[in-house]
Protein backbone atom coordinates (compact mmCIF):
# COMPACT_ATOMS: atom_id res chain seq x y z
CA UNK A 1 0.00 0.00 0.00
CA UNK A 2 1.32 3.71 -0.90
CA UNK A 3 2.03 5.91 2.12
CA UNK A 4 -0.35 8.34 0.53
CA UNK A 5 -3.02 6.00 0.52
CA UNK A 6 -2.52 4.98 4.07
CA UNK A 7 -1.85 9.07 5.32
CA UNK A 8 -5.11 9.84 3.79
CA UNK A 9 -7.11 7.34 5.56
CA UNK A 10 -4.61 8.42 8.74
CA UNK A 11 -5.96 7.30 12.12
CA UNK A 12 -4.74 9.12 15.47
CA UNK A 13 -3.10 5.49 15.77
CA UNK A 14 -1.42 5.81 12.34
CA UNK A 15 -0.08 9.53 12.94
CA UNK A 16 1.36 8.55 16.55
CA UNK A 17 3.27 5.36 14.88
CA UNK A 18 4.87 8.19 12.44
CA UNK A 19 5.61 10.49 15.51
CA UNK A 20 7.34 7.94 17.28
CA UNK A 21 9.17 7.19 13.95
CA UNK A 22 10.66 10.44 13.26
CA UNK A 23 11.74 11.41 17.11
CA UNK A 24 13.70 7.42 17.19
CA UNK A 25 14.95 8.90 14.01
CA UNK A 26 15.86 12.25 14.36
CA UNK A 27 13.68 13.58 11.35
CA UNK A 28 11.31 15.43 10.29
CA UNK A 29 7.78 14.20 8.85
CA UNK A 30 5.78 16.62 6.05
CA UNK A 31 2.22 15.36 5.63
CA UNK A 32 0.06 17.20 3.14
CA UNK A 33 -3.48 16.59 3.03
CA UNK A 34 -6.90 17.96 2.07
CA UNK A 35 -8.50 15.38 4.10
CA UNK A 36 -10.30 16.87 6.99
CA UNK A 37 -10.58 13.64 8.70
CA UNK A 38 -6.53 13.34 8.71
CA UNK A 39 -5.98 16.44 10.28
CA UNK A 40 -8.81 16.03 13.02
CA UNK A 41 -6.83 12.65 13.43
CA UNK A 42 -3.59 14.59 14.14
CA UNK A 43 -5.38 17.55 16.62
CA UNK A 44 -5.44 14.98 19.02
CA UNK A 45 -2.24 13.96 19.03
CA UNK A 46 -1.10 17.53 18.40
CA UNK A 47 -2.98 18.66 21.70
CA UNK A 48 -0.40 16.24 23.63
CA UNK A 49 2.99 16.95 21.73
CA UNK A 50 2.54 20.57 20.82
CA UNK A 51 5.93 21.21 20.10
CA UNK A 52 6.17 18.54 17.71
CA UNK A 53 3.46 20.28 15.62
CA UNK A 54 3.11 22.85 12.83
CA UNK A 55 1.10 23.62 10.17
CA UNK A 56 1.66 25.55 6.89
CA UNK A 57 -0.74 27.01 4.52
CA UNK A 58 -0.87 28.70 1.97
CA UNK A 59 -3.80 31.47 1.17
CA UNK A 60 -4.02 34.01 -1.75
CA UNK A 61 -4.80 37.39 -0.63
CA UNK A 62 -4.76 40.82 -2.54
CA UNK A 63 -3.19 38.93 -5.19
CA UNK A 64 -0.39 37.67 -3.56
CA UNK A 65 0.28 34.08 -2.12
CA UNK A 66 1.26 34.19 1.71
CA UNK A 67 1.55 31.50 4.73
CA UNK A 68 0.17 31.19 7.04
CA UNK A 69 1.32 29.10 9.79
CA UNK A 70 -0.35 27.42 13.03
CA UNK A 71 2.04 25.59 15.75
CA UNK A 72 1.07 23.42 18.54
CA UNK A 73 -1.79 24.62 20.64
CA UNK A 74 -2.86 27.42 17.82
CA UNK A 75 -3.12 24.41 15.24
CA UNK A 76 -5.38 22.39 17.74
CA UNK A 77 -7.22 25.86 18.51
CA UNK A 78 -7.54 26.56 14.79
CA UNK A 79 -9.44 22.90 14.26
CA UNK A 80 -11.38 23.05 17.64
CA UNK A 81 -12.93 26.21 15.86
CA UNK A 82 -13.57 24.78 12.48
CA UNK A 83 -11.29 26.93 10.69
CA UNK A 84 -10.05 25.80 7.16
CA UNK A 85 -6.24 25.04 7.84
CA UNK A 86 -6.44 22.85 4.80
Amino acid sequence: MKLRTILSQATSDDLEGALQFAKLYECQLFVSTHSAECLESAAALAQENQSDFSNHSTVLEDGETKVRQFDGDKFVEALEEQIDIR
